[in-house]
């Protein structure tokens, strides 16, 4: 059976709008904290909330500060009013809830979502060196690390995670500055932070309610009668940012990362 493969959408989930980290290196487990600002690396684990997934036959007209996005041509295949949370590990699987639709016959040109601002990580690793964590004692506590509800803690043995939601305001981008154009596989990405009426939020993270994305893609996505399923995988290989906070020792900051998404037609 044929499968059409397209990487949907990749979220620019990035301390601000300058580089994406380079990946960080592992080595039998062990993780080398990065010499510069900050690594992307797997979490062991990574949830957030989908509201609404589309195929589009033409590109979405982007969300405003007065208007949300014009979305006229676009076909939901997935909506959720409350939200389905994806709850994603290693290997995993889960069932996404919500309102499934099969899109028709036709070609389509772009991808859509829209989902959360917030997101939820855990993660315990080891690092090559002692760690300053976030306890403020400005001393090397451990090579050994974890999320914790608010932060992270570093001891010198294994230290078990506790899920911590991260959340993405608008001034993380800059007050100006917050579309973010990439080129992923199968095309070129676009995402904006929007307040609860889907317009465009410049200036204040605590107006920030959701996510919205658009992948123009390379090759046109092509539903035909043949099609009989649609699989959907979150890649989460990125997830995570271990950032370098200053201070000697250095001093551990973690943050959310990017992500794809990956719809499959079968």
């Amino acid at each position: 059976m044929k499968k059409n493969v397209l990487i949907l959408f990749l979220v620019l989930i990035c301390i601000n709008n300058t580089a994406i980290a380079a990946d960080c290196t592992v080595t039998d487990g062990v993780t080398t904290f990065p010499t510069g600002t900050s690594c992307r690396a797997e979490p062991d684990f990574f949830q957030l909330k989908v509201y609404d997934m589309k195929l589009c036959t033409a590109g979405p007209t982007a969300p405003t500060t007065a208007a949300a996005m014009v979305l006229t041509n676009c076909q939901s295949v997935l909506t959720s009013s409350g939200g389905t949370s994806v709850s994603i590990t290693n290997g995993g699987s889960t069932t996404i809830s919500g309102t499934i639709t099969r899109p028709d016959n036709g070609t389509y040109t772009h991808g859509y979502i829209r989902i959360s601002n917030d997101f939820v990580i855990a993660d315990s690793r080891q690092y090559n060196i002692s760690l300053d964590d976030d306890d403020d004692n400005a001393s090397a506590d451990g090579t050994y690390c974890a999320t914790t509800a608010s932060g992270a803690d570093c001891d010198t043995s294994a230290v078990t995670a506790v899920n911590q939601t991260m959340s993405m305001g608008s001034t993380q981008f800059g007050s100006d500055y917050l579309n973010e154009d990439t080129v992923v596989t199968g095309g070129l990405v676009s995402a904006w932070l929007v307040d609860t009426n889907q317009m465009l939020e410049a200036d204040t993270d605590g107006d920030v309610k959701y996510l919205v994305g658009v992948q123009a893609f390379t090759t046109p996505l092509v539903v035909s009668d043949s099609t009989t399923s649609m699989n959907t995988a979150f890649a989460v290989s990125n997830g995570m940012t271990i950032m370098h906070n200053g201070g000697n020792p250095p001093r551990l900051g973690l943050n959310n990362g990017p992500f794809s998404v990956i719809l499959t037609l079968n």
